[in-house]
């Protein structure tokens, strides 16, 4: 190969004209070593080219028994205009090049380079789409590799309402069924994804609702009903084998809100504080705001849902604050006078380990309790140790 200086570096390819085996060295011209007319040949250039096996799959119904004339998809090889294949010429999530299972469930692939080879296959149970994948490494030449792709088929799922008790009874509602469902976007997805995959209406407690052509694998079920203040709870489980049913429940909680009202009193605990005051409930519904009027009442509406909640209380006329815990139950009244706290004076004496009062010092005072305030100051010569 003349034209190269002498001492460049390069690489040398070759490939077999059906494309199929190939192979790269990396060389250096020797200028130590030169033909005829005295220009310098490479020394040593050996290529070897890339081995060649088969990989062979056998593929299965959720029985375990072959499947004849199934396609098998090979992922990441394309094929060119004339009939060769290309390693990483597929963008097709599903595969570009298939062959079909002969009667034995078999299907082979020759002249596949070594290294791993990933294949997939879908099949339809009842009209709904499952997937099998299955991989193989080929790692030297000749080599068959065996791989084994099994579906794992389809169930149905029960699902059964059940009210919170004999005085509450849940009459129809929606659900909507989590599964693995089959999604092929062309692009990047050719397999089962976790979806919803059924949803609708179900009527009357402890009716069963049963959803089949169900993918097995994790299913999950939740309802709502919106004109009942009740909570479902989402029911879960594993859907395991081919034709089984899956039972589930939905089991109601009854959430129905409460209502919460009282006055807020000065910190003699007898006059009304007035209008304005603010008061804030924090819980499961956060920053609930209302402000009293009149004489101090003050009234939430019936939206508090059951649960500990943390009343703040902030009187902006005289400065009052106060904070308590209350506790909301299902469907309940509840009725709270709140007491805002007095305001004192605390004074403080610091003297050294011989009781002598100290000429100068700081001091920091902290509320214990809400609103937990921290207040500082400075003890001089003339206030004789106190502040």
């Amino acid at each position: 190969m003349p034209g190269i200086p002498s001492g460049a570096s390069t690489s040398i390819g070759a490939i077999t004209p059906d494309g199929l085996r190939s192979g790269y060295a990396h060389v250096a011209i020797d200028t130590g070593t030169v033909d005829e007319k005295g220009v310098p040949v490479y020394v040593g250039a050996e290529i070897v080219l890339g081995a060649l096996g088969a990989a062979e799959f056998t593929v299965l119904d959720p029985k375990g028994s072959p499947i004849p004339a199934q396609e098998v998809r090979m992922l990441g090889v394309g094929l060119l205009g004339n009939g060769e294949l290309t390693w990483g010429g597929c963008f097709d999530p599903c595969g570009c090049v298939s062959k079909k299972t002969g009667v034995d469930g078999r299907v082979r692939f020759d002249n596949m380079k070594t290294g791993s080879l990933s294949v997939k296959a879908l099949h339809s149970f009842s009209g709904v789409t499952d997937v099998a994948n299955g991989s193989v490494t080929i790692t030297h030449e000749g080599e068959t590799a065996y791989g084994i792709l099994r579906f794992a088929g389809v169930g149905a799922v029960e699902v059964t309402t059940i009210s919170p008790g004999p005085s509450l009874q849940i009459y129809g509602g929606d659900y909507a069924l989590t599964s693995q469902v089959f999604e092929n976007d062309h692009i990047y997805t050719c397999d089962l994804v976790s979806k919803v995959s059924a949803s609708g209406h179900f009527v009357l407690n402890g009716t069963k609702t049963t959803v089949a052509g169900v993918n097995v694998g994790p299913v999950s079920v939740s309802a709502t009903n919106v004109f009942v203040g009740l909570t479902p709870i989402t029911d879960k489980g594993v859907l395991k084998a081919h034709g089984d049913v899956l039972p589930l429940k939905i089991q109601w909680t009854d959430a129905r809100p409460g209502e919460l009202s009282g006055h807020v009193l000065l910190p003699d605990g007898v006059t009304p504080a007035g209008a304005g005051v603010e008061l804030r409930a924090d819980g499961p519904l956060p920053d609930v705001t209302v402000y009293s009027f009149g004489a101090g009442e003050y009234k939430f509406a019936k939206i508090l849902v059951p649960g500990a909640y943390t009343l703040t209380v902030r009187d902006p006329a005289t400065g009052g604050v106060t904070q308590s815990r209350i506790q909301i139950g299902i469907n309940q009244s509840v009725v709270q006078d709140i007491r805002l706290k007095g305001r004192g004076k605390v004074t403080v004496h610091v003297a050294d380990s011989n009781k002598a009062p100290l000429d100068t010092a700081f001091v920091t005072l902290t509320e214990v309790e809400f609103p937990k305030r921290v207040f500082q100051g400075v003890i001089h010569t003339a206030d004789a140790g106190a502040t």
